[in-house]
């Protein structure tokens, strides 16, 4: 306010000077202005350390940071772990999607909250676990833990823009009102038979939902905003794809520069590339679409009842908080269905035969995914043939072309190597009988994939750095 006042004297009182007139404002010498900047500072420094991104930062308290790509993301130091990633957030264990699930989670407009644990009135296995249960329940764990970060820093990704498309239309939506209640009030001072002139707000919203549609279309779904979305989900399909062609080729039992160069031949993959680029693009198109489509049925509901603007907003920021709320969800599921393509499309180069190592995680266990487990380890099934979970046919774990009872929270994992035909006894089918695959599949390929998640991890602390 002050430089626009200095600016409106230098324009229109300074030139009638004779003398010569120069104002300006000085503001870097007020003290209460230096107070402010110093506050700002403070809540900047607070903020980042809890991951809270540069750019929410910027827009919070207006610094006017210009945009980059990396002031999107939040850091958090290296000694400290998110509390979710230890108690797990409501929605983390494996549980029955909804009915009207889409690939990447979403379903309906509410949440189901998971099972944690034991459910209400289910016991524990009794006996003792065997020795390929252990092993199994730890390449599992290894498996998940290798993942979950890129997960969990997707999930951030996720509630940041949806918190920043969330101030977007609370913003157009109040902006919009305002422009027609300042139309309206001025063709009512032209047309007084038109309405009071002392009653703006009947030129609002309220009465021209058409306003809601469009600000809604700019916002999500323009090509603009499906573009921006796509460029933040890409980075983390790529890493997930990395990681999974990893371990596929730690699986084949490559190391050093020979696992370096295959990893740079099947990143190059076309099938590879292909996946990565429909991964993006279905993943900010449901995201995008089914916020968008929740958004659209709240404030109907709200212009029908004859509500103000600032009810309206309150519906979009009830909506937008359930959205981010399934972050994670939707996070999990896209991440975890990368990993599995990849893996998947690198195993048929190296691999023989996979079995099926259902979830350890929380949550409930479907027994389609259990009964899967104990099938294959009997009789691993040969790279190329689908998967036979319950009715459906599967090519890997989390298969978007399946149905979301069978995919959608899905934490299975399926294990791939070569095997010899000496090492198992010929069957009159042709297949090779192997009494104990898991333990074989199992002990070949413990270390090289744990390896293969921890170099991963370890690139990755690399490149933030």
């Amino acid at each position: 306010l002050c430089e626009k006042l200095a600016t409106a004297i230098n324009i229109g009182i300074a030139p009638l000077v004779e003398a010569g007139l120069e104002v300006w404002a000085d503001l870097e010498d007020v003290p209460v202005y230096q107070a402010m900047r110093q506050a700002n500072m403070r809540s900047v420094g607070e903020l980042w350390t809890k991951g809270v991104p540069l750019a929410d930062l910027s827009d919070m308290l207006d610094l006017g940071i210009p945009e980059r790509p990396q002031h999107m993301i939040g850091y958090l130091p290296a000694g400290l772990v998110p509390a979710a990633d230890i108690a797990g957030p409501p929605n983390a264990g494996e549980t029955p999607p909804p009915d009207d699930s889409d690939s990447v989670g979403q379903g309906g407009g509410g949440l189901r909250i998971a099972d944690c644990g034991l459910r209400i009135g289910e016991k524990a296995p009794a006996g003792k676990p065997s020795a390929a249960d252990v092993l199994a329940a730890s390449l599992w764990k290894a498996w998940e833990a290798s993942w979950r970060p890129t997960a969990r820093a997707m999930e951030q990704m996720l509630r940041s823009h949806l918190l920043m498309q969330e101030r977007k239309v609370v913003a157009e939506l109040k902006a919009s009102d305002l422009r027609l209640q300042a139309s309206g009030t001025a063709r009512a001072s032209r047309e007084p038979g038109l309405v009071s002139s002392s009653a703006p707000e009947a030129f609002g919203v309220r009465k021209n939902p058409e306003v809601v549609a469009r600000v809604l279309f700019d916002i999500f779904g323009s090509a603009a905003s499906q573009q921006a979305l796509e460029a933040r989900v890409r980075v983390f399909m790529a890493d997930a794809r990395e990681l999974g062609i990893r371990q596929a080729l730690a699986e084949a039992g490559l190391t050093g520069e020979a696992q370096a160069q295959a990893l740079r031949e099947m990143t190059a993959n076309p099938e590879i590339i292909a996946g990565l680029r429909a991964d993006q693009v279905r993943i900010s198109t449901l995201v995008n679409n089914r916020t968008r489509n929740l958004l659209r049925a709240e404030l109907q509901t709200g212009l029908e009842a004859g509500e103000g603007i600032r009810d309206l907003a309150s519906r979009v920021q009830g909506v937008m908080q359930g959205r981010r709320a399934q972050a994670y969800t939707i996070a999990r599921n896209s991440v975890s269905q990368a990993i599995s393509h990849a893996r998947y499309t690198a195993q048929q180069g190296y691999a023989t035969h996979e079995i099926w190592i259902h979830s350890r995680g929380p949550g409930e266990r479907r027994q389609t995914h259990v009964d899967a487990e104990f099938r294959y380890r009997a009789q691993p099934k040969p790279i190329g043939e689908l998967w036979q979970i319950g009715a459906a046919q599967l090519r890997y774990p989390r298969d978007p072309q399946g149905p979301p009872a069978e995919v959608i929270n899905c934490q299975c994992m399926a294990i791939g190597k070569r095997i010899a035909a000496e090492s198992g006894e010929r069957m009159p089918n042709g297949k090779c009988q192997m009494p104990n695959a898991e333990s074989i599949l199992a002990a070949q390929l413990a270390e090289g994939f744990v390896q293969a998640a921890a170099t991963a991890g370890l690139l990755r602390e690399e490149t933030h750095e």
